[in-house]
């Protein structure tokens, strides 16, 4: 492909003298004209006036880049103009639309504005707008339609009722049509399942067929971070339930001939692991002490009791709401 060089700046006709440039009479009929106003003939000031003009509208371009939005031209998606000093791309064909920040038919270009609407836009406006009470929303282009930035952010709520631009992870089912973004979310994120492999507890959606699907329910869990890679909590894919720790049961044996002794026993040591200054059970964070053996024994005391240690199971709480942000 031929590589043109910037041509010069002159324009065609530019010096010419009183008379000798004379406006095309009919530039929509063409040289048809010609032949009835000079016999087929064009004199040299038609010709000087055409080859000006043409000169005109290269030298406009080159100056400006990009022309001046008119409201007589007829523009389609993708056109680029020049309006109040900003540059404009057209997002829908139109003709005598004005651009400006609330119209559905330009886009700004370089703009570090965000626009701020009452409801969530269907057609892209700014790439990243703001609207209480989604927050910051950014165009997606895979999915023609705004989203949260936040989307999918599973939060610990202090209200009863879920927030308005949140929803109850609570297993329920929701439409993919009226809550796109969380749906375009889950799926871009890879936690979409069937509705067979769902199971509460678990951070995973269901795609339930058609318009539903099914957000995770988390009620009654603790939420843990992810182990990614560390080792303290290995195996586990993320998103993924675990199970309660077994808690071993103490138990006492006692003579019968005399009740008031005896001996405190703990499960069997197979069930429990060593630990940096004792012994705790195989799927457990807290500590036991004792000795060695089959198992545990503290002999009681005439009175009926002993020193144990036991394992906490679960740290004082309180219950909030958990929800999904959408």
């Amino acid at each position: 492909m031929t590589q043109y060089k910037r041509p010069d700046e002159a324009v065609f006709a530019s010096g010419a003298k009183p008379g000798e440039l004379e406006a095309f009479p009919d530039i929509a009929r063409g040289w048809g004209v010609a032949f009835e106003q000079t016999a087929g003939i064009p004199p040299m000031e038609w010709f000087n006036a055409l080859f000006k003009r043409t000169d005109e509208a290269i030298r406009y371009l080159m100056q400006r880049g990009v022309a001046e939005w008119s409201a007589t031209e007829d523009y389609p998606i993708g056109a680029l103009v020049k309006s109040a000093g900003s540059l404009w791309s057209a997002r829908q064909a139109s003709i005598g639309q004005l651009p400006g920040s609330d119209s559905v038919y330009w886009l700004e270009y370089g703009s570090n504005t965000i626009g701020t609407y009452a409801s969530v836009p269907t057609l892209l406006r700014e790439r990243v707008i703001y609207v209480p009470p989604y927050g910051l929303m950014e165009w997606q282009t895979s999915q023609s339609g705004y989203r949260s930035q936040r989307c999918g952010e599973i939060l610990l709520q202090a209200a009863p009722v879920a927030k308005a631009g949140t929803v109850k992870a609570n297993g329920g089912t929701l439409s993919k049509k009226n809550y796109p973004g969380l749906w375009g979310w889950a799926v871009d994120m890879g936690l979409v399942v069937s509705a067979a492999a769902w199971a509460p507890g678990n951070l995973a959606y269901a795609d339930l067929g058609g318009d539903s699907f099914r957000v995770p329910d988390l009620r009654g869990e603790f939420l843990r971070a992810f182990d990614d890679g560390r080792g303290v909590d290995a195996g586990r894919r993320f998103g993924e339930a675990q199970q309660a720790t077994d808690i071993p049961v103490m138990t006492v044996a006692r003579k019968e001939s005399d009740p008031s002794t005896g001996v405190l026993v703990t499960p069997l040591l197979s069930s429990l692991k060593p630990d940096g200054n004792g012994l705790m059970p195989t799927n457990a964070d807290g500590f036991k002490s004792g000795g060695s053996g089959p198992y545990l024994a503290a002999p009681l005391s005439a009175s009926g009791t002993t020193w144990a240690s036991t394992f906490t199971t679960r740290p004082r709480n309180c219950a909030l709401l958990a929800v999904i942000f959408v």
